[in-house]
């Protein structure tokens, strides 16, 4: 009776013990769901997770890469849609710079470009890294 005892024991601390300290990084879920949750014009695709280091006991950092995929024909994405995209890639290809009246242009090319493409295709491929810290309510980005 004793060993059953022991062993029951042993098996709920050893749950307490993961329930405590099980949850000490944000799970894949977490860090797709914090980059970018997908809509139904686009999609994440091919996320991985490239690495990742705790910061202190709430805080972790994440590297990680992933494609953002065209979820319908880009003919069938409304414009304001895909000028936002636009205003993005060209922002990103500028390095962050304003471009100002050539920027509009940009963005208005960049467009005709963007329906292009078809459903299936990449329209981005990123590589970031992100800080989360753990919440009452589980890992959330760092502002």
């Amino acid at each position: 009776m004793k060993f059953i005892t022991k062993a029951v024991v042993s098996i709920l601390m050893t749950l307490f013990l993961v329930g405590c300290f099980g949850n000490d990084k944000p799970s894949d879920a977490d860090i797709k769901n914090v980059i970018f949750q997908g809509n139904e014009y686009f999609v994440v695709k091919d996320f991985q997770k490239l690495n990742g280091v705790a910061l202190d006991n709430k805080r972790y950092k994440v590297m990680y890469k992933y494609k953002i995929v065209f979820n319908k024909d880009p003919r069938d994405i409304p414009d304001y849609i895909l000028k936002k995209v636009a205003a993005y890639k060209v922002a990103q290809e500028a390095g962050g710079e304003d471009l100002g009246f050539l920027g509009i242009i940009a963005v208005m090319g960049t467009v005709n470009k963007l329906k292009k493409y078809t459903k299936g295709d990449v329209l981005l491929d990123e590589e970031g890294e992100t800080v989360f810290i753990k919440s009452e309510k589980g890992w959330i980005e760092e502002d």
